[in-house]
């Protein structure tokens, strides 16, 4: 748009000399035709000559200056287009950048509540592998007590089977020792 404004100036500029260029020149005209009027027939053919060349002349240039003020309003109509295309697409620039933040805002929640879930799900698991450790646990230690008393208990039988024969025999001297 910086570009544009010097350019429209410009052709301003040139519009505004070639209608002043044209006001003088038809003044000239006229009076050097007054002039003619009262100067010989050759002469007066001759600025007659000048006058329809100085005529095409001024036709020529009003042509060209509405052909640049043809350019100039086309330029402004694509500018005022990229204009209104540009504030367009700014709000759409604005519209996706707060729909973006949303989005960030809607992961970052998200990432919360799965990581709060999976929290809990671990201290389930957690809780759940502890009751079901102590649970294996108390079950195989009761096997091993049971297995235990069992040996335990065959023990005191082998013991006492090898005890018997000294208790027999403890019992034995005893009684010859009352007897003594």
């Amino acid at each position: 748009m910086q570009h544009i404004l010097p350019i429209l100036l410009l052709f301003i500029g040139i519009g505004l000399g070639a209608i002043a260029a044209w006001v003088l020149l038809s003044a000239k005209i006229r009076h050097e035709f007054e002039r003619g009027r009262s100067e010989s027939g050759a002469q007066a053919a001759a600025q007659a000559e000048r006058l329809a060349a100085r005529e095409e002349t001024i036709e020529e240039l009003r042509n060209r200056l509405q052909e640049k003020e043809v350019t100039v309003e086309q330029r402004q109509c694509r500018i005022t287009e990229l204009n209104a295309k540009a504030a367009q697409l700014e709000t759409s620039l604005a519209e996706q950048r707060k729909q973006a933040e949303e989005k960030l805002v809607l992961l970052e929640d998200a990432k919360k509540q799965l990581s709060d879930a999976f929290k809990a799900l671990a201290a389930d698991a957690l809780e759940s592998s502890n009751t079901s450790f102590l649970q294996l646990a108390k079950s195989q230690l009761e096997k091993f007590q049971e297995m235990a008393k069992g040996d335990l208990s065959k023990r005191q039988t082998a013991i006492d089977e090898l005890v018997k024969p000294v208790r027999e025999s403890l019992g034995k001297v005893d009684a010859k020792l009352q007897e003594i």
